[in-house]
């Protein structure tokens, strides 16, 4: 059996904020406020369905993307629940699966997120309008326009509790497109991997350094740099911490290294010119699956 559950509980992308909880919270208790009657301009996805997704608009005019994305399961029994709690605009997402059925196989199953700028790449995307709605900044966004930017700063406040069998990647999930919208990259900044990062054949092409501060405490964090080929042809990257950040807490991480570096791997590796590729989104989410 597979059993997992994660509250996200408050997000800042430069200075985005959702509201959230104090304190660490169980497994039980993440399950309360996921499945949990829906009220009156909540938003709540319940199994079964592949791709349960909605766009949410928060009380500061902003939208996100909620979306289950369980894109390897085609069946199992048990229960999903996935919500945007408008009072407090909370996200939550718990699973308690079992007899799943996957589509390819594999240990990696689903990819439960909520976007929170941009969009996913406009091939899969189609004609909706992205998510976000910054002064500032805008995904989808030219890979050139990076260099204009010394920091990008991600502020995730975070709840995550699973049993053993479950196997979970929690952190930034980030989308590159090429100028015609299809995907590119697909990157992680994981806080924590279950997986031990890219899933399969993978190559380690070096490390970097960003300012890190988990729950108070600033770091100059090395990140080891994983490469490979996904199945569909796009790049992967994935920026392994030299230490796992804490199932529960509130991270405030750099990224404009990572995205930088994407930038340049897609280039130099993948022979994509820097003019030809866009950053398309970005959210806060996991990979997730089991073993047994």
């Amino acid at each position: 059996m597979t059993r997992a559950g994660k509250l996200l509980v408050a997000v800042f992308v430069f200075v985005i904020f959702l509201s959230g909880y104090a304190s660490a919270m169980s497994l039980s208790e993440i399950r309360d406020v996921a499945a949990a009657p829906a009220q009156e301009g909540d938003v709540q996805f319940t199994w079964w369905d592949q791709y349960l997704n909605n766009s949410i608009q928060l009380g500061d005019g902003r939208t996100v993307w909620m979306q289950t994305n369980f894109w390897n399961i085609v069946g199992g029994d048990g229960e999903v629940f996935m919500k945007f709690t408008k009072s407090t605009e909370d996200f939550a997402f718990y699973v308690n699966l079992k007899n799943v059925k996957t589509q390819w196989g594999g240990i990696a199953w689903a990819t439960p997120e909520v976007i929170i700028d941009g969009r996913a790449p406009a091939q899969w995307w189609g004609d909706k309008p992205p998510v976000g709605g910054y002064d500032y900044a805008q995904l989808p966004m030219p890979a050139s326009n990076l260099s204009n930017y010394d920091h990008i700063w991600v502020k995730v406040k975070y709840d995550i509790a699973k049993d053993n069998n479950a196997l979970v990647r929690f952190g930034i999930n980030i989308w590159f497109e090429s100028t015609e919208g299809a995907p590119l990259g697909e990157v992680y900044v994981p806080f924590m991997d279950d997986f031990g990062g890219i899933v399969g054949d993978r190559t380690e092409v070096g490390e970097l350094t960003s300012t890190v501060i988990v729950n108070g405490k600033l770091s100059n964090m090395k990140f080891t740099i994983q490469r490979a080929l996904s199945g569909g042809g796009w790049g992967v990257l994935l920026f392994m911490p030299e230490e796992q950040l804490p199932a529960s807490g509130e991270v405030l991480i750099d990224i404009a290294p990572m995205v930088k570096k994407v930038s340049e791997q897609l280039a130099d590796f993948f022979g994509i010119p820097v003019e030809n590729q866009a950053w398309a989104s970005i959210s806060i989410g996991s990979y997730s699956g089991g073993s047994y």
